[in-house]
């Protein structure tokens, strides 16, 4: 009998109920690299048949439930999450089907107890045909051509440790509390680095032309051509224009994603000071 089988070793995710904790359990895993391989949209019966919840398989064939913090049938939290997830599934290619499955198997996997049997009964049920998953997307726009803007405001703007210039680990780790103080903090870092190697005195854009702008500038990039050298040059004085002396005279902008932007256009410029050489000067012959 199904209650005398063992415990299925599977992970739990979410509070059954809550939509913002269950569907940022999904948007957590699809952010940090989890492969999603395959969804079951699992949906209740009787009073329970706009409850949903979902069996994932991911990485290598392990099963995660996403407990029940979805719902369908009317405007609320629970179907807009749905909605959400759902087209999440769809732009990154992850197959869903629908399941419908019994009350108690759902509230088995919302007190993280489902057992073998259940996973079984589910693996041996046929999914819901015709498909009717896109009836529980909310939003108008053509979600095989990028979805609405708003979807990708799911995702929380994230430091990208595993791309950071080592030089910069100490302001990214302070970046989240204290981001306007961690890029000004990171453009002078830059600008001391280059002084101290090319020995030049000056601030800013005028530091880096001299330092990288022409024939007898003292860093060089080897191996490019000199259009690739000159747009690198350009990045280096664009970015100090366009984005350091405003930070330096005005107002910080309270804005996650910008301020992550420019620290990750920051970061670029530390990658591409760190691969540039000291130019080697030749002795006129006597």
């Amino acid at each position: 009998m199904i209650g005398e089988n063992s415990f299925a070793g599977i992970q739990y995710f979410g509070l059954a109920g809550v939509t913002s904790s269950c569907k940022d359990a999904i948007v957590r895993m699809i952010q940090f690299g989890d492969k999603i391989n395959e969804a079951k949209l699992l949906t209740g019966t009787g009073e329970n048949s706009a409850t949903h919840c979902f069996l994932l398989n991911v990485n290598c064939d392990e099963l995660v439930a996403i407990k029940s913090g979805f719902s369908s049938g009317y405007s609320g939290e629970g179907p807009k999450g749905l909605s959400v997830v759902l087209e999440l599934f769809i732009r990154h290619g992850i197959e869903v089907d629908e399941y419908v499955v019994s009350e108690s198997l759902i509230d088995r996997l919302d007190q993280s107890a489902l057992k073998d049997a259940y996973l079984d009964l589910i693996e041996s049920s046929r999914p819901v045909r015709p498909r009717a998953l896109y009836d529980y997307i909310l939003r108008d726009e053509d979600i095989f051509s990028g979805g609405s803007p708003e979807l990708w405001y799911e995702f929380p703007p994230v430091m990208p440790y595993a791309i950071m210039d080592s030089r910069l680990i100490d302001l990214a780790l302070k970046f989240e509390e204290h981001p306007d103080s961690a890029i000004l903090s990171g453009f002078r870092r830059l600008e001391d680095i280059v002084r101290n190697r090319t020995g030049l005195e000056e601030h800013g854009s005028k530091l880096f032309s001299k330092a990288f702008q022409g024939d007898n500038s003292k860093l060089q990039w080897d191996g490019i051509n000199s259009g690739e050298h000159q747009g690198r040059v350009l990045l280096f004085t664009g970015i100090y224009m366009a984005f350091r002396n405003k930070r330096a005279h005005q107002e910080p902008v309270h804005c996650e994603q910008k301020l992550l932007n420019e620290f990750l256009l920051l970061n670029q410029l530390f990658l591409l000071e760190k691969t540039a050489v000291m130019r080697k000067t030749v002795e006129a012959s006597i």
